[in-house]
């Protein structure tokens, strides 16, 4: 098992007898570098998924400050060497990322692909959100409009999520097949999302 320490800018490895090891980053020292074991740093890990091809994907922060979190996405290496392969934009936040073997248009690929969770905020702090498609390569491609807060199924350019939920994140994903899995806390719904036929 592999866990996440926020405030110790660590990640961890967790035997079955529950001892816990760093697996990557320093502890409490806060930055956003590559490197192996010890040498990387964290700005604040926050949430961590197992690819099937055998490295941890984590959410970390901007290594600006403490505060500037899900910023960017971090790829470990189970040997522990970490490389930073995503970052967000200046005014947006990755709420949540799933792993899948599918391109842009759902279908089956060889290769690890990433479904992320964006909010973007304006200059009046209202929030509008995006599910977009990372492909291992770097290219995003919108899977939803950027729309505001509310609730509405549709096409992915209608559709509408909540984000006023909170603490926490108010999308959560995961993958399965050829469907898109939403956990849309702000309207304590689950949503699905599936390429149009």
């Amino acid at each position: 098992m592999y866990i996440t320490d926020f405030a110790e800018c660590t990640v961890l490895k967790v035997q079955p007898d529950g001892t816990a090891s760093l697996l990557a980053g320093k502890k409490k020292v806060s930055a956003l570098v590559d490197g192996k074991g010890g040498d990387a740093r964290f700005s604040g890990p926050t949430a961590i998924r197992l690819a099937a091809e055998g490295y941890l994907v984590v959410t970390d922060g901007s290594g600006k400050a403490w505060w500037d979190v899900d910023k960017t996405l971090r790829k470990i290496y189970l040997g522990g060497t970490v490389r930073t392969f995503y970052k967000a934009k200046e005014n947006e936040y990755i709420d949540d990322v799933a792993i899948a073997k599918r391109d842009k248009d759902f279908k089956a690929s060889r290769y690890e692909n990433y479904i992320l969770a964006i909010e973007s905020f304006a200059d009046d702090y209202s929030s509008n959100y995006q599910i977009r498609h990372l492909s291992d390569t770097g290219e995003e491609t919108p899977i939803t409009a950027l729309n505001a807060n509310g609730f509405k199924n549709g096409y992915g350019y209608e559709a509408q999520f909540n984000t006023n939920f909170g603490y926490g994140s108010p999308l959560s994903l995961t993958v399965w097949q050829n469907t898109i899995y939403v956990a849309d806390n702000g309207n304590d719904a689950i949503r699905t999302i599936r390429a149009a036929r």
